[in-house]
């Protein structure tokens, strides 16, 4: 049966694998413009909080991290335009301190809050209004959204990072993002840079048909990594179809599964025509099982028998023994009736019974082969205790693990709170008597939020293991 099953689902592969094959070729060719779809788990992208606080495109809770990256191929010919479109929601409020941030590969100081553990990043836009549902940046022309940190070197910067094929971005923080998608080489903006009141301008999606994967010969990680991003992402222009390859294979498939047709058809012919071997007659146990009955000497039957020795002195034995009784006489019929065995019905029943009376053989060894399995199959009773207190042991052990991670999220729910309170109170001094106001706000957000993660994470484990009652 396997055989048979391997070759159906072999046959099935090659017709449609190839039927599908040439569809391809109707799919509309790609564009000279390269559309890369954002993720939301990269976990190199290290910008501030990333690591402890991201969400998931579309959640809409505040004071968390909305981190997303781009991945791609640099286009042989260079970049000549890039955009970053972002839908977005402002959760029906102005967000006026967040901001949208791009890691970079060397320190910004005005961006140096939000780098985390990247090397640098740079502002890109900052705050947002109630009415906002997307941004849209230049990435080639930071300066053309006029909240961003725009100067020279930070144009510079980006400019560098989009050579590297990798962007690593960052809303902060109560602003959910939906989608993002990163649009190379695609003419000069149509959009207004910033923050809009109408819908992202998202570019059409990569078709679901991938390409196929870079060839390994003469592997190099440096061409192989890039190629390989690009054909996961769905940034690469897929190669035209093998049409004789498919019609090939279409063949092939529909020659297999006729194959296949033609052998079950075969089989279940034999499986019909075969007969079951049947038991054996009542009447031809009977002719087995009962002696030959030899005919009385002296009898009628011994005198009509032609085979039959004749007694030795008897009237037959004058005649000739060969003599046969005459066609149609009494004793012609006479002697048919006594050749035949008389059918006996007690027979079967006997042969079924004496079968049956039969022990089975080697009964003894196969008790005691059961016997012995069951004996080894009880466990020892002291591996059982000793199992049951090493779970015992075990629950101590994490109940105890459990209330250290208690306390010790409750100290640093403790630390942060303080420094928070201390952040707060610098934040008022700077109102009051002067400052760098933008620097003290944003310690005192970054306090803010370390706090809530803190906050979070001990809720968490509350509520999964809440407190015993005393």
């Amino acid at each position: 049966m396997k055989p048979r099953l391997l070759v159906c689902a072999l046959g099935l592969v090659l017709l449609f694998g190839g039927i599908r094959a040439p569809r391809a070729t109707t799919a509309a060719p790609f564009s000279q413009s390269i559309v890369v779809n954002a993720v939301d788990n990269d976990p190199d992208n290290k910008l501030w909080n990333c690591e402890t606080n991201r969400v998931a495109f579309g959640n809409t809770e505040t004071d968390r991290s909305r981190c997303f990256s781009f991945r791609y191929q640099v286009p042989p010919g260079g970049i000549k335009s890039a955009v970053v479109l972002i839908a977005l929601s402002t959760l029906g409020a102005d967000q006026d301190t967040d901001a949208t941030i791009v890691a970079v590969g060397k320190p910004h100081t005005p961006c140096a809050w939000g780098q985390g553990k990247m090397p640098g990043c740079v502002g890109l836009h900052g705050g947002f209004q109630g009415v906002h549902k997307s941004l849209n940046l230049n990435l080639l022309d930071v300066a053309c959204d006029k909240s961003a940190q725009a100067t020279p070197e930070a144009q510079r910067l980006v400019t560098e990072q989009l050579q590297t094929g990798v962007l690593h971005m960052l809303l902060q923080d109560d602003t959910a993002v939906y989608s993002a998608q990163l649009v190379l080489n695609s003419g000069a903006p149509s959009f207004q840079c910033g923050a809009s009141t109408s819908n992202a301008p998202l570019a059409t999606p990569a078709p679901a048909t991938r390409t196929t994967p870079p060839a390994l010969d003469n592997f190099n990680p440096q061409q192989f990594l890039p190629e390989l991003n690009r054909w996961l992402t769905g940034t690469a222009t897929p190669p035209a179809p093998n049409q004789g390859g498919a019609m090939i294979a279409t063949i092939i498939g529909a020659g297999l599964l006729t194959l296949l047709a033609a052998s079950n058809y075969l089989f279940s012919l034999s499986f019909f025509t075969r007969q079951p071997t049947t038991a054996p007659r009542p009447a031809s146990l009977a002719k087995t099982g009962e002696p030959t009955t030899t005919p009385r000497p002296g009898s009628l039957a011994d005198a009509v028998e032609p085979t039959t020795a004749p007694r030795p002195g008897s009237l037959a034995d004058a005649d000739e023994p060969t003599t046969k009784p005459r066609p149609g006489s009494l004793a012609e019929d006479a002697a048919r009736t006594r050749a035949l065995p008389e059918p006996n019905p007690l027979s079967g029943a006997r042969a079924s019974a004496s079968v049956a009376a039969q022990p089975p053989s080697g009964g003894d060894d196969l008790i005691n082969a059961l016997g012995e399995q069951v004996v080894e199959a009880i466990p020892d009773s002291r591996d059982t205790i000793a199992d049951g207190l090493v779970e015992q042991i075990g629950e101590v052990e994490k109940r105890r693990r459990i209330e250290a991670e208690k306390k010790r999220l409750r100290q640093i729910v403790a630390e942060k709170t303080q420094a928070h309170q201390a952040t707060a109170a610098a934040l008022k001094q700077v109102i009051d008597r002067g400052g760098d106001f933008v620097a003290a706000q944003h310690v005192w957000q970054q306090a803010g939020a370390e706090l809530e993660i803190a906050k979070h994470n001990l809720a968490q484990l509350l509520k999964e293991f809440p407190d015993q009652p005393a």
